[in-house]
């Protein structure tokens, strides 16, 4: 990605989009973009193949006594809203009701007399909230739970981001830990199975602003080295742990759930 130039939207942002959107997205060349799956041997990650890396998560997932009591599961305010379905659809295939939200924390918000810029820089929090209740548990209460989960599997694909003393304890303390995420950061290194999804510019799906308009997006890019598209992760994840999901593009999720 060299550039990035606004999609004009005479009922949205007209030509304009704020420096966050222009400049914010280097981390898509990021060199510490994940490329393959990654399984803890002792205190390391290593590469492994994506048939090996889910099969672990089979595995730890089947030993647990109660999966529904004891897993959590995490959704993501940068993913887009049919991800995010499957999010839930994997929570429901758990059995568990224990399902957060990772986001970023707010920034400062600015008000100017034609446009205004949201405090919150996430690009889909409004979205999350409606596909996974606006009940959903997320900040430090969601570190809170955490800290007591046997099995964890979290959805980041933020920009690099820094976590407080309370994530790291609550990450350290999981028993069982999958993160899906497009770089290494320091949510990965606590992971004991890492899977490669893919950024803005490789997916496809809707968001939803602030205002509730719900906008497509299309990729301008294959994902890079092994990565997959996180749709198609969640989907397999679902099909191995027990549950249904029979849904062959992003396209049949957002139809499967009108207004998303």
């Amino acid at each position: 990605v060299y550039r990035i130039k606004p999609r004009y939207h005479p009922d949205i942002n007209g030509y304009w989009m704020c420096d966050d959107g222009r400049l914010g997205y280097h981390y898509v060349n990021s060199e510490d973009r994940l490329l393959l799956p990654l399984k803890r041997e002792a205190d390391a990650l290593i590469p492994t193949s994506w048939a090996d890396a889910l099969q672990i998560i089979q595995e730890h997932v089947q030993a647990i006594a109660s999966p529904g009591e004891d897993g959590w599961v995490v959704g993501s305010a940068y993913a887009t809203n049919e991800e995010n379905y499957l999010v839930k659809q994997l929570a429901e295939t758990l059995g568990t009701s224990q399902w957060g939200l990772y986001a970023r924390p707010d920034g400062e918000r600015m008000e100017y007399p034609c446009f205004t810029i949201e405090a919150d820089k996430n690009p889909n929090t409004q979205g999350a909230l409606q596909v996974l209740g606006e009940d959903v548990i997320r900040d430090e209460a969601l570190w809170k739970g955490l800290e007591s989960a046997q099995f964890a599997y979290i959805l980041v694909g933020t920009p690099p981001d820094t976590l407080s003393e309370v994530a790291k304890n609550a990450l350290r303390s999981v028993g069982f830990l999958v993160v899906q995420d497009l770089l290494h950061s320091e949510i990965t290194q606590y992971a004991d199975i890492v899977l490669p999804g893919i950024s803005f510019a490789e997916k496809e799906g809707t968001f939803t602003n602030s205002t509730g308009r719900v906008q497509r997006i299309y990729p301008s890019f294959e994902p890079k080295g092994e990565a997959r598209a996180d749709w198609l992760i969640l989907r397999e994840l679902i099909r191995r742990l027990g549950g249904t999901c029979e849904f062959e593009s992003v396209d049949q999720i957002h139809s499967h759930r009108p207004g998303m």
